[in-house]
C-alpha cells in the first residue's frame, strides 16, 4: 500500500498539478476522458502520489527553492533531495517538462506584463481585481503552481 503525508494538497493545487500531468501524458482534446481513466485506475491515495511526483519534479526543474516545494506539496526534504538526484542523472529525460515550463515562463511573462500595464494605480482600473491578479502573479512566481 502507499503511504503519502497526511498534509492534503489544497484543491487549487491539486487541479493544477492534474493539469500538468493531462499536459504530460494526455491529449488536448479530451482532458475528461483522461481524469476518468486515471481515476479509475489508481485509486485516490496513489493519484496524489502521483500527482506529488510530477509536481517534484517540475517544481524542481523550474528552480523553485526546495523549502517551498516542501510546504506547497507536504513532502519530506529526503523526498526532495531523492528527486533532486534522479534528475541530476537523467536530464534529458524530461524534455516534456521543459517545454510545459518554458510556456509557464512566456504565459507568466506576459501575465506580468499586463498587470504592469493595468494594475493598481492605473487610471480606470478595478484596485480590488488588479490586487487580487498581482497576488496571484506573485504566487505563481513563488510557489511555481
Amino acid at each position: 500500500m502507499v503511504q503519502i503525508s497526511n498534509k492534503r494538497l489544497d484543491d487549487y493545487i491539486s487541479s493544477k498539478l492534474s493539469s500538468l500531468l493531462f499536459s504530460l501524458l494526455g491529449k488536448k482534446k479530451n482532458k475528461e476522458t483522461f481524469e476518468s481513466v486515471i481515476d479509475s485506475i489508481f485509486s485516490s491515495v496513489e493519484k496524489i502520489m502521483i500527482l506529488k511526483r510530477v509536481g517534484i519534479i517540475y517544481l524542481l526543474l523550474k528552480g523553485i527553492k526546495k523549502f517551498k516545494i516542501k510546504s506547497t506539496l507536504g513532502v519530506t526534504t529526503n523526498t526532495l533531495d531523492k528527486y533532486s538526484l534522479i534528475i541530476e542523472k537523467n536530464p534529458l529525460v524530461y524534455n516534456k517538462f521543459i517545454k510545459v515550463i518554458q510556456k509557464d515562463k512566456l504565459t507568466l511573462f506576459l501575465e506580468d506584463f499586463l498587470n504592469t500595464l493595468y494594475g493598481p494605480g492605473t487610471p480606470g482600473v478595478d484596485w480590488s481585481s488588479a490586487r487580487k491578479t498581482q497576488f496571484l502573479i506573485k504566487r505563481k512566481k513563488e510557489q511555481g503552481l
